[in-house]
C-alpha cells in the first residue's frame, strides 16, 4: 500500500513542471520557416519574401511580424491574427541584394502579450546570389551564354572574348555575328586568298568579265617568290549605282542604241515633247472646226430668216399703199 502511495506522489512530481510550463499565450517562428518565392536569386530581382508564423498556445493571438536585412527593415509590417493551435504566414516584397545576405523575421505587439518571446524571431543562414548578365531570368552561374550573344562561355574563353559582353571589340557587331570579333576595324567574313606558282600555266587560262576582277599581286614575305591571285566579284565588292550616271552624246556615239539608252538621251525627250504637241494642236483644231460646223449654219439660218420677214414687210406696205 504504501507503494502504490509513493509511486504516485511520484507520478504527480514528475507531470507538475510540464503542466506549468504549458503557455497560454506563445507564437513562434524558426528560420526554416523562412522562404523567398524563388530558389534562383538574382541580383537586383524583385521577389516576395514569406515566413510562417504557428500559435502554439492554446488561446488566440494577433500581433505584427516584421522583417529586416541586417539593420534595414524591408517593407511595412505585417498584422497576423492567428487561432491557437494553427498556424498563418505573412509576406513581404524584396528586392535581392548585390551580396549575400540573411534574413531575420521578428513577431512583436503581440495581444495578448506573449508569454515565451524565446521563440519570437529567428535568422536565417546566409544566402549566395547570382548574376543574370544578359536579362534572361537566368544566373550565369546556370547560364551557357551569359552575355547572349550567340557564343558559349567556353567558346568566348577559346576565343579570348568577354563572356560579358555582347560586343567585345565595341564596333557595334555581336560577337556571335563577327567574324573578327577582336577586331573593331572589321566584322564581315573576307573571300579567302588563293595563291599559285608565279610560273602556272593554268594562270594563261583566266579571263576577265563583267562580273569579276582577276587582281594579281606578289605576296609580302613570300620566300619562294609566288603570287597572290585576289578574285572578287564585280558586283558585290563594286556596287554602282544606275542613278548616278549620266549619259552625254558622246557617250551615245560610242556605244549601240539601246532602250535604256534612248529613254536618256535628251533627243527622246525633246521628240515627245513634239509629239505632244502636235496631238494638242489636232485635238484643238478638231473641236473648233466642230464648234464652227455648229455656229455658221445657225447664223445662216438666223441671217435668212430675218431677210424673209423684212421682205414680208415691204410686201405688206405696198398693199397698203395700193
Amino acid at each position: 500500500m504504501l507503494i502504490r502511495y509513493l509511486v504516485s506522489i511520484a507520478m504527480v512530481i514528475l507531470l507538475w513542471p510540464t503542466s506549468t510550463l504549458a503557455l497560454a499565450y506563445d507564437l513562434s517562428i524558426n528560420n526554416t520557416d523562412i522562404s523567398f518565392s524563388t530558389d534562383n536569386l538574382l541580383v537586383g530581382q524583385a521577389i516576395r519574401l514569406y515566413v510562417r508564423i504557428r500559435n502554439i498556445g492554446a488561446e488566440d493571438m494577433k500581433g505584427y511580424i516584421t522583417f529586416f536585412q541586417g539593420n534595414q527593415v524591408i517593407g511595412d509590417s505585417q498584422q497576423i491574427a492567428i487561432r491557437g493551435g494553427n498556424y498563418g504566414d505573412a509576406w513581404v516584397d524584396f528586392r535581392v541584394p548585390d551580396s549575400s545576405f540573411n534574413i531575420l523575421a521578428r513577431i512583436q505587439g503581440t495581444q495578448p502579450v506573449d508569454q515565451n518571446s524565446a521563440n519570437d524571431q529567428a535568422l536565417t543562414t546566409m544566402f549566395s546570389v547570382d548574376i543574370d548578365t544578359d536579362g534572361d531570368k537566368i544566373g550565369d552561374n546556370a547560364d551557357p551564354d551569359d552575355d547572349n550573344d550567340g557564343l558559349t562561355d567556353e567558346q568566348e574563353i577559346k576565343l579570348g572574348t568577354d563572356s560579358k559582353k555582347r560586343d567585345s571589340d565595341g564596333d557595334g557587331v555581336n560577337d556571335g555575328d563577327d567574324y573578327y570579333p577582336l577586331d573593331a576595324t572589321r566584322s564581315q567574313k573576307q573571300e579567302p586568298i588563293k595563291k599559285v606558282e608565279k610560273n602556272d600555266a593554268s594562270l594563261a587560262n583566266v579571263t576577265t568579265n563583267n562580273n569579276e576582277i582577276l587582281k594579281i599581286k606578289t605576296a609580302e614575305n613570300d620566300t619562294n617568290d609566288n603570287q597572290v591571285v585576289e578574285v572578287k566579284n564585280y558586283d558585290k565588292d563594286f556596287p554602282i549605282d544606275d542613278s548616278s550616271i549620266q549619259l552625254t552624246d558622246r557617250d551615245l556615239s560610242n556605244n549601240p542604241l539601246t532602250i535604256a539608252t534612248i529613254i536618256r538621251s535628251w533627243y527622246f525627250w525633246s521628240l515627245l515633247a513634239i509629239i505632244i504637241l502636235i496631238i494638242f494642236l489636232l485635238y484643238y483644231y478638231r473641236k473648233l472646226d466642230w464648234q464652227l460646223n455648229r455656229i455658221i449654219p445657225r447664223l445662216v439660218k438666223d441671217q435668212s430668216e430675218e431677210t424673209i420677214v423684212q421682205d414680208q414687210k415691204i410686201i405688206d406696205l405696198r398693199n397698203i399703199r395700193k
